[in-house]
């Protein structure tokens, strides 16, 4: 069993399954598999940063954007500011921070002109005919197939088979996100030399 595509993994969906009459549903499976993998994936391959050094307030955040990390300017750390804070509260005018709202992220800051650094989390990559392949199908292919499976099994309305592919799916998930934080901290541990 080949899942090294799109197409691996639709045939292998399928195949699994047990459903040819209902092959053409497969792809919206696999989205419907990556939009609940967006809500709790956040690994070490999805980290990245996106820099800007805005004209205004407002900026717009990263359309892959699933979770933030931190958020720095001109070098130095900024805070959230709490959304029960208003701009009529006057311990909002003394906040330097940012918030966000509606896809932007705004800035208060005294002045203009710095580099604004946000890292967070991106969104898995969704797989298409154009786009036959992303890091988890590569690293867990596996992770990938019993979420889609999952998503088959709730639309057959199959309980037994749904209860085996969330098992499944759980303990891979899980694995995926152990073997994650082992080399997290395997890369933060220091080497130390001992004597022989």
């Amino acid at each position: 069993m080949a899942l090294s595509s799109y197409q691996d993994l639709q045939a292998t969906v399928t195949r699994f399954g047990k459903r040819p009459d209902i092959a053409d549903l497969i792809p919206d499976f696999i989205a419907l598999a990556e939009v609940s993998l967006n809500r709790v994936l956040r690994t070490t391959q999805q980290r990245t940063h996106y820099s800007i050094t805005p004209t205004t307030a407002c900026v717009s955040l990263p359309t892959d954007l699933c979770k933030i990390v931190k958020v720095s300017y001109g070098g130095h750390p900024l805070d959230a500011i709490p959304e029960s804070r208003t701009a009529t509260d006057p311990a909002y005018q003394q906040d330097i921070g940012y918030s966000i709202h509606g896809g932007k992220l705004f800035l208060q800051v005294p002045s203009l002109g710095s580099v604004l650094r946000i890292e967070y989390f991106q969104e898995l990559e969704p797989l298409s005919d154009a786009n036959v392949s992303n890091w988890l199908l590569e690293d867990a292919p596996d992770v990938y197939l019993y979420a889609s499976l999952i998503q088959l099994a709730l639309y057959i309305r199959d309980d037994a088979r749904l209860q085996i592919w969330t098992q499944a799916y759980t303990q891979v998930l899980n694995d995926l996100i152990d073997s994650d934080k082992d080399s997290q901290l395997a890369q933060n541990t220091p080497l130390t030399m001992k004597a022989g």
